[in-house]
């Protein structure tokens, strides 16, 4: 890895302790609505702002902002079938908005999905390039990433560990099944990336890495289970009226 790659990496790792920190006193967990229905105070400006469910990323912003609950789902049916143009940003913005409106398994999978395309950027991006420096689109886009995976990643656990079939199904969906790249040039033109003939290879890296957590959470599922029920993680996102599908 290139000098000029570790030190982008490198500030976005520290760029994500920052956040985390600053996120901790900030995000809350409230029921909203009817008793089935639990909102998500991630703030992301300007790709997703919580307190107006106002969306920006691009073609499916306004979908992504109804409070029409029909529109919403419509909204990222469209998304799935378009799956390989989408940002991750956008990937990242649907899975609150599924959440709070009782879809947890469907917002895992885009969560999974946002990750993925998140991470995939990362890999493939031209660290000889003068355009992938700090302050620039690349930089920005990847700060935005970090700030969803930390903002999501304590709902988007909580519920999916409450079942490791489900879990591992949303990560299978969306990453490992995956067999089409996303068009990352189109989604990303101001990025620089790699050649397109190393895209695949650099991919196959991305989706090892999950499979590998994957493999891990599944093997350690009865003692995570174990230390989540000690800190009351479980009973809050498994049990009636909290987040989960199941009856």
């Amino acid at each position: 890895m290139s000098r000029q790659s570790k030190l982008l990496k490198g500030a976005l790792t520290v760029f994500a302790v920052s956040a985390l920190i600053a996120l901790a006193g900030y995000f809350f967990f409230k029921k909203e609505g009817p008793a089935d229905e639990f909102h998500i105070a991630v703030s992301i400006p300007p790709y997703y702002v919580h307190t107006e469910h106002r969306a920006e990323i691009g073609e499916y912003s306004e979908g992504l902002s109804a409070m029409d609950r029909n529109v919403l789902l419509k909204t990222v049916e469209k998304m799935d079938k378009d799956w390989r143009n989408l940002p991750a940003s956008a990937m990242y913005v649907a899975a609150p908005r599924l959440f709070e409106i009782g879809e947890r398994d469907q917002a895992l999978y885009w969560y999974q999905g946002a990750r993925y395309r998140a991470d995939l950027m990362l890999e493939l991006l031209d660290s000889s390039s003068g355009m992938n420096r700090m302050g620039s689109e690349a930089y920005t886009l990847s700060r935005a990433h970090t700030a969803f995976f930390t903002a999501l990643r304590p709902h988007s656990g909580g519920h999916g560990l409450c079942d490791i079939r489900k879990y591992e199904e949303a990560i299978q969906r969306a990453v490992l099944q995956k067999d089409t790249l996303p068009n990352m040039s189109v989604i990303y033109p101001e990025v620089t990336f790699l050649p397109e003939e190393q895209w695949q290879s650099e991919a196959e890296k991305v989706k090892a890495r999950f499979e590998a957590r994957l493999k891990n959470t599944v093997d350690n599922y009865d003692r995570i289970v174990g230390q989540r029920k000690a800190s009351g993680v479980h009973e809050r996102y498994c049990e009636k009226d909290s987040l989960t599908t199941e009856d």
